[in-house]
């Protein structure tokens, strides 16, 4: 399976399907800053045919994001040092649309991540101005919208 998300990067992975409707998965691949790894498991019921539900998690090693969130913010963002060696953990849970036709799958998915991470403190302890969603203790928890497209190429 290879596939890309708002949250997990890009992942390769492999996948077991020991029933029609159910499929589980374990991968590595970038979030363009470092490296990472996910599993999961996606159930497709048979009465619903063409969708699924999948939920999944995994973790990034540390890795400097400044480059990911200055390609979002434009030009006005200022490199913050506390995300030169960020990493950080995630679990998914998404529902979306897919198609098969002669062993390749072609799928869709939206839904939510909760993602969560730590600060080090000698990081947190240069911050200028903290989020909202940073705790005094440095830990980051949030929800965020997660989408992924993708193919699976079965045998």
């Amino acid at each position: 399976m290879f596939d890309l998300g708002t949250v997990d990067g890009g992942m390769l992975s492999l996948v077991y399907r020991p029933l029609p409707w159910l499929r589980t998965y374990a991968g590595g691949g970038t979030n363009g800053a470092a490296p990472g790894v996910r599993i999961g498991a996606a159930v497709s019921p048979p009465r619903w045919r063409g969708v699924a539900l999948n939920l999944d998690g995994g973790h990034y090693l540390p890795g400097d994001v400044n480059g990911i969130f200055s390609a979002f913010a434009g030009s006005r963002y200022d490199d913050s040092r506390a995300l030169e060696h960020f990493d950080y953990d995630f679990v998914n849970l998404q529902a979306g649309w897919e198609i098969e036709r002669a062993g390749l799958m072609f799928f869709a998915r939206a839904g939510v991540a909760f993602v969560w991470t730590q600060l080090p403190p000698e990081a947190f302890a240069r911050l200028r101005h903290v989020s909202p969603l940073v705790d005094p203790d440095g830990s980051v928890e949030a929800f965020l919208p997660s989408l992924r497209i993708g193919l699976i190429g079965f045998l």
